[in-house]
């Protein structure tokens, strides 16, 4: 059976937000820990989408977007966010 290829979607919206809640290195680790933990595949050189000082409300996030083209293109099966707020607010 082939591993689950994940990847994974960080952000954090302002510099304060990064050193008072959860910053982009804690979020980093916690996810590459669990995506090992569960024996999914990730590619840490390519699947690492990382947002630094943007808000969720924003339509142009960069690494939102390449994530979104990436996904298109059927690259990696699931994608991993500390919290879903970083992803996206209304549903």
């Amino acid at each position: 059976m082939d591993k689950t290829r994940v990847a994974l979607y960080i952000r954090v919206s302002t510099a304060e937000q990064g050193v008072k809640w959860v910053s982009i290195d804690a979020q980093k680790a916690d996810l590459i820990s669990f995506s090992k933990r569960k024996w999914f595949f990730l590619d840490e050189e390519k699947h690492i989408y990382i947002d630094k000082g943007v808000s969720w409300a924003e339509n142009d996030r960069e690494w939102l977007n390449a994530l979104m083209l990436a996904a298109k293109r059927k690259e990696f099966d699931l994608v991993l966010v500390w919290k879903i707020d970083r992803f996206f607010r209304k549903t």
